[in-house]
């Protein structure tokens, strides 16, 4: 599962700056800059996962209370680019782009990433184990 996720990051559009595949709870399962053909740090991860997660909650709950049906996607375009939120089965994928992008592009290209994703099948609790913390304590094995 882990290497088809990482194959549909990969095909995304070079537009978008990076992008984020997060559970419905807000755990990051995985994410990719296309510009730099690899995944974001940790940190800013966790950040945008964490922020998507509530703003996916107040979608799903104004598309709720308007009665406007099933949650599909959040724009948010800012002075300097734009944040999409997409929904994709039973995670949500987030992608930042630039100011000075072209936009249908990239919305073309999660569109398509999201209902790949969502062929996937991925498990309510799909996030990917991440590499233990080093430490600078040594412990020995004593037998």
């Amino acid at each position: 599962m882990e290497k088809e996720l990482g194959l549909i990051l990969k095909r995304l559009s070079k537009k978008i700056q990076s992008a984020v595949i997060v559970d419905k709870t807000g755990l990051p399962i995985m994410s990719f800059s296309p510009e730099a053909r690899k995944p974001i740090n940790h940190e800013m991860e966790m950040m945008i996962a964490g922020i998507a997660a509530a703003v996916l909650t107040l979608g799903e709950k104004t598309s709720m209370v308007l009665d406007h049906g099933a949650f599909k996607q959040i724009i948010i375009k800012s002075q300097r680019g734009s944040t999409i939120i997409l929904d994709a089965g039973n995670a949500i994928i987030i992608a930042i782009l630039a100011s000075k992008v072209g936009f249908d592009a990239a919305l073309f290209s999660l569109k398509r990433a999201a209902k790949e994703i969502t062929t996937l099948k991925l498990p309510a609790n799909a996030t990917a184990p991440k590499p233990a913390e080093t430490s600078d304590i040594f412990i020995p094995e004593i037998n």
